[in-house]
């Protein structure tokens, strides 16, 4: 059926798939709708409308129920999956290994599995068995918070950057003049430092020594005018009083 509303991105055909797969029936409209953060009329409509989408969401719920089954121990090839590549799948996520195939990968080093499994492997044991999905989701949020921290003592230190720019080759000649040939550019690198950047260094204090550096700066209520002199010989009195 050809209708005027804008057809869903391909991102949200992966979406809507991934959402059922993991869990939420097909026919659960309204809370795949806020899965996907969209309104429910919107996502019926998509369903409606375009017949391929809803080829989709019907292939991700046969899927899903396809998982459910074989979480129940039904009979079939056993799995290789066992509980202790729990943690080592969590360790190899520290280590770099964010997609599932490159994790598959790495697991079947580690636990010397002949042939080795895949992408697609990894992606059924996440569905069927939670402790291995919740391992390689602490491995992710520990890899990021630690990025994150490592980014932030850098800006604090200060960091050297490399700058590139394209210029016109010019030339001086015996006589003094200036020629500049634009049809042949040369790269010039050049070397800057940036000096340590405040914020990220009040970041870090406040985290990590937050009664010295307290991340909420402190308000006072007053009435009338205050001679900002006398309120700062008032704090530098305070200080040495405390010192002393």
């Amino acid at each position: 059926m050809m209708t005027g509303k804008a057809a869903p991105s391909r991102r949200r055909y992966t979406e809507v798939r991934n959402r059922i797969v993991g869990g939420i029936r097909a026919d659960d409209i309204k809370r795949l709708a806020a899965a996907l953060r969209v309104r429910p009329n919107l996502l019926q409509g998509w369903i409606l409308d375009f017949p391929d989408f809803a080829e989709a969401m019907l292939d991700a719920e046969k899927e899903r129920l396809r998982l459910k089954e074989e979480s129940k121990g039904n009979p079939g090839r056993p799995t290789l999956y066992t509980e202790e590549m729990d943690e080592v799948a969590r360790e190899l996520v520290i280590a770099g290994h964010f997609q599932d195939h490159t994790l598959a990968d790495a697991l079947s080093a580690a636990f010397s599995i002949e042939p080795k499994i895949g992408g697609k492997t990894i992606y059924r044991w996440k569905q069927v068995h939670p402790s291995f999905a919740k391992a390689i989701e602490d491995g992710r949020k520990y890899y990021s918070i630690h990025a994150a921290e490592n980014g932030l003592i850098r800006l604090a230190e200060g960091i050297t950057v490399m700058e590139t720019s394209v210029e016109p080759y010019t030339y001086r000649d015996k006589n003094g003049n200036v020629h500049v040939y634009e049809d042949r550019p040369i790269k010039r690198t050049t070397t800057r430092e940036l000096p340590p950047n405040e914020r990220a260094c009040r970041t870090i204090l406040t985290n990590k020594d937050p009664v010295n550096w307290p991340g909420e700066k402190q308000t006072i209520k007053h009435e009338g005018t205050i001679n900002i002199a006398d309120l700062l010989a008032a704090r530098l009195g305070g200080k040495e009083a405390a010192n002393g």
